[in-house]
């Protein structure tokens, strides 16, 4: 376990007689045996303190489980009785403890102030052991089942080759619901949630001690204490964004809107941002791509009929209650405006399927080339607002687009534009000022777009709020309290696995010709892994944010991105800035990059559980190591190569036998059909789908060399399942989800992911799933051999 020393949290304590000061306990235990588990209740501030004596030499290791509710668990090491190794738990997780000093250790186990003021109940269990320094600590439990699979879920009415994933996930999706102010319910909400708790108690032990100004602690509990300060906001409603307001609704020229398009937190046509040249990716270039739109996607304006004429009333309507509720004059027809306005912009769109080819989306001039490209837009005074003055070359990622939004620019009145930039300025906004101005834009966005009928509690919005704004602060933060060492060692042998199992297809590959394959297999070997959390942090010491200013915080932050993203510029490719936040529940690959990376956020169950059985980890971590490392080969990524430059490696002959295989897989995604009128687009989701085709079979394999190394050859039967068996259960409960109707139209829309329960049944294209469930023509999901798509 990775632990940091923090101020014990000051609690009203009340002390269970029965269990608590009971020194006794260090000398009930004999060295590699477990202790007695104790169960016990917690009510309000009610709480328990134990006492364990451990001699020198030996380990003291704690298991600690909530049962119900939320309840948590401080342990102060002997001689320091206001510093806690502190550890956290939430309802059905487990954790373990073993500081190796002799002396009597004080375990606290409590409730949050929030829960102890609602009067709530915790039922937990804790129990302790002493063993020697180089023992194993308590057996542990998987988080699900006995061996990670919920077999109560398993339904008995479904066959297996009939629908598989409702098969495996009957029971669950019978009772599925989202938690409030989230639109899914899935494996990736279910480890949020339980981050979502372990942040949540870490940002209470952050409120409770004093830390400096210039610590990252002072900057992550100003910016959650300046949003929760409800009652500051809504004295001061609009008025703290009032001055740029009346600065915007003052723009005479488009040269003066160009210029407010440039700076940060303003609404554009389009995009500008320092990222890696795709084609030299060992510097950093500017980007430019379209943007401008306010609903989710560009279909949401052109389409229409129902749900769509409907969205775009109410959209209307809400921008004239945002100028309405700021005071500002002729609401209605600004809002006229703006709609006519987005519906042009809308028209001008590239597609999301467009945007997914990497070779159309690179296209590099000088800053002089662009103002004779689309001259209608004054390139370099907005290049000059946005700090760009300096910079000789852009890509421009969506080319036409751009040539088009300058346009349009140009023609569009300047009091259209006005109305346009205060919207959005106001809009982008909404969340962190005024009740009515948050609760408007929640009531549009959120239940009416997304379809989720209740918000988030102000704390987890805050929180939600810290991992958007400070993510890479709150990520180091969090694994120095939550995320273990040992299990960044055994994801480190889960990709050597892994990698060893791709490289094994890839030499076996039957359609990939051998100059492709020499490539395929150079580029394999140059990936590089990020486990956990990356070893190099950005320098926030100039970021400066106050407790009581949240739209002063949420500037300062934008004009830190900003500084920092100039740096950029000057520099070579930052090889140790990571994509995602540790505390992320995600994983991904990035091609210019040519890294897979695996933040703390997904190691945890259901991805990730060091105490499941190994087929269920091949199949949940496993499978997504290996879809992270098949994107560096599915269409996109294949265009790039080892270096991360993008190039085209591959002969004629190996692409045509690629491109067979991916049309059929297009074909299969294109007739799913989620919600009536709707299918998913093959086209726009083939890289994910690829992915996944090729991470369950690069699973599958990985997990049969594992076997073979370390069970023989062959895997137990449990509860009645083979080995086999169970890792096909994993993949398909790992998928399991419920999403709001509205939520799932705007992704079939946009998201490059395929609906889960067709990312579950892509096991249809795996020879050894037929073999595992014993699955035979007639059944629903049978496909002839022919039509199994094999890739890796």
């Amino acid at each position: 376990m990775r632990f940091i020393l923090l101020t014990a949290i000051i609690m009203v304590m009340t002390t269970h007689s029965a269990l608590a000061n009971t020194e006794a306990w260090g000398i009930q235990f004999k060295r590699g045996e477990h202790g007695k588990t104790i169960s016990s209740v917690i009510k309000g501030y009610d709480g328990a303190d134990y006492s364990v004596k451990a001699s020198d030499g030996q380990v003291l290791h704690i298991l600690f489980s909530t049962k119900q509710g939320m309840c948590y668990m401080n342990v102060f090491e002997p001689g320091k009785p206001d510093e806690a190794v502190f550890i956290g738990s939430v309802a059905g997780n487990e954790f373990g403890a073993s500081p190796a000093k002799g002396g009597t250790y004080k375990i606290q186990v409590y409730q949050m102030r929030a829960a102890a003021r609602r009067g709530d109940t915790c039922k937990y269990e804790i129990s302790f052991e002493l063993t020697g320094n180089n023992s194993a600590a308590l057996s542990k439990k998987p988080v699900l089942g006995t061996w990670g699979i919920e077999t109560q879920n398993i339904s008995k009415n479904i066959q297996p080759g009939d629908d598989f994933y409702r098969y495996v996930n009957e029971g669950w999706l019978k009772h599925a619901a989202p938690p409030p102010g989230i639109p899914y319910a899935n494996s990736f909400i279910d480890a949020y949630l339980r981050t979502e708790a372990q942040l949540a108690e870490m940002m209470a032990s952050i409120k409770s001690a004093n830390f400096s100004e210039a610590s990252d602690e002072y900057k992550l509990n100003a910016l959650y204490s300046s949003f929760v300060n409800i009652e500051k906001r809504n004295a001061l409603g609009v008025s703290p964004i009032k001055d740029d307001l009346d600065a915007l609704l003052k723009v005479s020229t488009h040269e003066e809107a160009a210029k407010w398009m440039a700076k940060p937190l303003v609404s554009s046509f389009i995009a500008v941002h320092p990222a890696t040249d795709e084609k030299n990716p060992q510097r950093y270039v500017l980007h430019a791509i379209q943007s401008g739109l306010g609903l989710p996607a560009a279909e949401f304006y052109t389409l229409t009929g129902h749900p769509y004429d409907g969205h775009q009333q109410a959209y209307r309507d809400y921008i004239q209650s945002i100028f309405d509720r700021a005071g500002i004059p002729d609401g209605k027809n600004r809002a006229d405006s703006i709609l006519a306005l987005e519906k042009q912009i809308a028209n001008i769109h590239w597609s999301p399927t467009e945007q997914r080819d990497p070779v159309k989306t690179y296209h590099k001039m000088t800053i002089d080339e662009l103002q004779n490209y689309a001259p209608e837009l004054p390139w370099k005074s907005y290049l000059s607002e946005a700090g760009y003055a300096n910079q000789q070359e852009i890509v421009l990622m969506t080319d036409t687009s751009i040539q088009g939004l300058a346009k349009l620019f140009a023609a569009t009145p300047v009091e259209t534009l006005q109305s346009y930039l205060a919207f959005h300025y106001i809009n982008s906004f909404a969340p962190v000022l005024s009740q009515e101005y948050q609760e408007a834009n929640f009531a549009f966005f959120g239940v009416r777009l997304s379809g989720t009928p209740e918000q988030q509690s102000i704390e987890n919005q805050a929180l939600a709020l810290i991992g958007k704004e400070l993510g890479e602060i709150l990520g180091r933060a969090y694994v120095q309290r939550f995320f273990p060492d040992d299990y960044k060692k055994k994801m480190d042998a889960m990709v050597y696995n892994l990698r060893a199992a791709f490289k094994s297809r890839l030499e076996a590959n039957e359609w990939m010709d051998e100059p492709t394959r020499k490539e395929a297999l150079a580029k394999l070997n140059a990936v590089v892994n990020r486990i956990g959390y990356p070893n190099k942090y950005r320098d926030y010491s100039s970021l400066v944010l106050q407790p009581d200013d949240i739209v002063g915080n949420l500037k300062a932050i934008a004009a830190y991105e900003k500084k920092d993203s100039l740096k950029k510029l000057n520099e070579k490719r930052r090889d140790w800035q990571w994509d995602y936040p540790a505390s992320e529940i995600n994983a991904g690959y990035d091609p210019s990059n040519n890294t897979i990376t695996f933040p703390a956020g997904i190691l945890q169950s259901p991805f990730f559980d060091p105490y499941a059985d190994a087929a269920v980890n091949y199949a949940s971590i496993g499978a997504v190591i290996g879809h992270e490392l098949g994107h560096a080969f599915d269409d996109q990524g294949s265009q790039s190569d080892g270096t991360g430059a993008l190039r085209n490696w591959w002969t004629g002959v190996a692409r045509e036998n690629f491109k067979k295989r991916t049309d059929i897989l297009v074909e299969q995604f294109d007739h799913f059909s989620p919600i009536k009128g709707m299918n998913v687009n093959g086209h726009l989701t083939l890289g994910e789908n690829i992915g996944d085709l090729g991470g369950l079979s690069i699973g599958y394999e990985a997990y049969q060399m594992h076997l073979a190394k370390e069970e023989n050859g062959k895997a137990q039967v449990l509860d009645g399942f083979t080995g086999n068996q169970r890792f096909f259960l994993a993949w398909a409960q790992l998928w399991r989800d419920y999403t709001a109707p509205e939520t799932m139209r705007q992704n079939l829309l946009r998201d490059p992911h395929s609906p889960s329960e067709f990312r579950a049944n892509t096991v249809r294209n795996l020879d050894p799933w037929y073999d595992a469930f014993d699955v035979k023509e007639g059944d629903k999901m049978y496909l002839p051999p022919e039509k199994r798509v094999k890739i890796w």
